[in-house]
C-alpha cells in the first residue's frame, strides 16, 4: 500500500507539473503572438522636404512647406492613415514621364484636392474634394508629369486655376 501512495503522491506531482507547464506555454504563446497592425493607429508625421509656391500671372497665391515622393513606395504611400495635414501643407508627386496619373485614397483620412501639373509647370487638371477612404480611381483629364495634394477646398480657397496657376519648387534638405 505505501508504494501506491508514493506512486500517486509522484503522479499528482506529475499531473501538477504538466499542468503547469500547460498553462506556462500558453501564458508564452499569449505573448508572442503578434497583434494585428490596427491601421486606424497608425499616425504619419509631416517631415518637410522641400517648398512649394502657386502663382497666377506671376503673382504667389500660396507657399506651401512639401513632402516630396521620391519612389514607387513613397508614391504609393502618400498621405495615407494621416488624420490631418496643416493647412500650409502638401505631398509633391513628381514622375519620370507626363501622362494621365490615376490616383485613389485608400486609407486617406482626410478628402483632398489633387492638383495635376504638366511638364512646364503649369496647373493642367484639379480633382477636388477627393472621398477620403475610397479606392476609386481618380485620374487626371490631362497628362501631367507632377501631382499636389492639398486639403480639401484650399485650391477654390487660394485660388487656383486650371491653365493660369503656375508652380514652382525645390528641395529644402
Amino acid at each position: 500500500m505505501e508504494k501506491l501512495k508514493i506512486n500517486k503522491s509522484k503522479f499528482s506531482f506529475l499531473i501538477i507539473g504538466i499542468l503547469g507547464l500547460i498553462s506556462c506555454n500558453s501564458c508564452n504563446k499569449k505573448e508572442n503572438v503578434s497583434e494585428e497592425i490596427d491601421e486606424t493607429k497608425i499616425e504619419i508625421p509631416f517631415t518637410k522636404e522641400g517648398e512649394l509656391v502657386l502663382k497666377n500671372n506671376g503673382t504667389e497665391i500660396k507657399k506651401l512647406d512639401i513632402e516630396v515622393t521620391d519612389d514607387e513606395s513613397e508614391s504609393q504611400q502618400g498621405l495615407m492613415n494621416r488624420s490631418i495635414m496643416p493647412e500650409n501643407n502638401g505631398m509633391l508627386f513628381p514622375f519620370e514621364d507626363s501622362k494621365i496619373q490615376t490616383f485613389w485614397m485608400h486609407n486617406t483620412r482626410m478628402s483632398l484636392d489633387l492638383i495635376y501639373i504638366n511638364k512646364d509647370s503649369l496647373v493642367v487638371d484639379i480633382s477636388k474634394n477627393a472621398p477620403r477612404m475610397s479606392d476609386k480611381t481618380i485620374p487626371s483629364d490631362t497628362p501631367s508629369q507632377y501631382v499636389l495634394e492639398v486639403n480639401a477646398g484650399m485650391a477654390d480657397k487660394w485660388g487656383v486655376k486650371e491653365n493660369e496657376t503656375k508652380v514652382s519648387w525645390k528641395r529644402t534638405n
